[in-house]
């Protein structure tokens, strides 16, 4: 395979638009799926898979590129690409695949599969506002917060304050 990856990587390096690297494109991303270069994957096919609508074997690129996803942690991401596969025209093989996928990324992680839910709990309201205070002017956590938003690792999906409102 590694053979094949080199003639794939200089064909692309020589001819990097067009049918054929697509198709070449498409090839690389299932050998470097069955290497467990994941990130490459990902790297080789996203592009092909949101440019590339008609063309033959991009079910499998999809296919391919959701798998990556899926080993990556990222369960979301691989969920629509999933669903394209299972919903198309393609091979039964092939949407039987996709679904199995579908399922197993359901039944293993379900809709929050590589989210972590973080929740703090103060004892009233004006302990709340210290702790957020405390927290805004400490610049060992504003140094963290910020690494880790240069990172891409965190992504906020959404705060909420609750009060217990008890009868």
């Amino acid at each position: 395979m590694a053979d094949a990856s080199a003639v794939l990587e200089r064909l692309l390096q020589d001819a990097p638009r067009g049918a054929v690297s697509t198709q070449a494109k498409m090839l690389l991303g299932n050998i470097r799926l069955h290497q467990n270069a994941y990130q490459d994957v990902v790297s080789v096919l996203a592009e092909v898979v949101d440019q590339e609508t008609g063309t033959e074997g991009i079910d499998q690129a999809r296919l391919d590129l959701a798998s990556a996803y899926v080993a990556l942690g990222k369960g979301r991401q691989a969920v629509p690409l999933l669903e394209d596969v299972a919903d198309s025209t393609a091979a039964p093989d092939l949407r039987r695949q996709a679904y199995e996928a579908l399922v197993a990324v359901a039944t293993q992680a379900g809709d929050s599969a590589g989210m972590l839910y973080i929740g703090i709990e103060y004892a009233n309201l004006e302990a709340f506002a210290k702790g957020t205070t405390k927290a805004s002017g400490d610049d060992e956590w504003a140094k963290l917060i910020r690494e880790l938003d240069a990172s891409g690792m965190r992504e906020v999906m959404g705060n909420s304050l609750m009060v217990e409102a008890t009868p």
